[in-house]
């Protein structure tokens, strides 16, 4: 078994993919993590119609892979909260809702896979529409 560190939970959103690569480069990870990506994933933690089927996805990697934690890189500016219906009035509101919906997310992590750490990066998308960093 190929033994990896990591499972990347991330969105597909074009203009995050230089800072999630330049990320790997840096901190040397190919090789070393799973990967769930598609249009903002971390939302199906919160669907009850989805969230078996991603605890049943990350079971599997821990099955074939063995990694011990989970990060989560979620951006703002996103649209698939926009398709979920979540309006926001201002940056800070935006904010504040994806803080509390990562937070119940890193709860149902920590309740259905005990042995797992679970760590969140934010990125926010800037006037220029490059993604940045940033820390909350």
């Amino acid at each position: 078994m190929h033994q990896i560190k990591f499972i990347h939970i991330i969105c597909t959103e074009p203009r995050i993919q230089k800072l999630y690569h330049d990320y790997l480069v840096k901190n040397n990870l190919f090789g070393e993590f799973d990967t769930i990506q598609y249009e903002n994933p971390i939302l199906d933690f919160l669907n009850p119609n989805k969230l078996d089927k991603m605890i049943e996805r990350i079971k599997l990697y821990q099955e074939l892979h063995g990694p011990d934690k989970i990060i989560l890189f979620d951006h703002l500016d996103c649209g698939a909260y926009k398709k979920n219906g979540y309006k926001f009035s201002s940056f800070k509101n935006e904010v504040l809702k994806h803080q509390e919906n990562n937070e119940k997310v890193v709860e149902i992590l920590r309740r259905e896979l005990l042995d797992m750490g679970v760590e969140i990066k934010y990125i926010k998308i800037n006037e220029q529409g490059k993604a940045v960093w940033i820390n909350l």
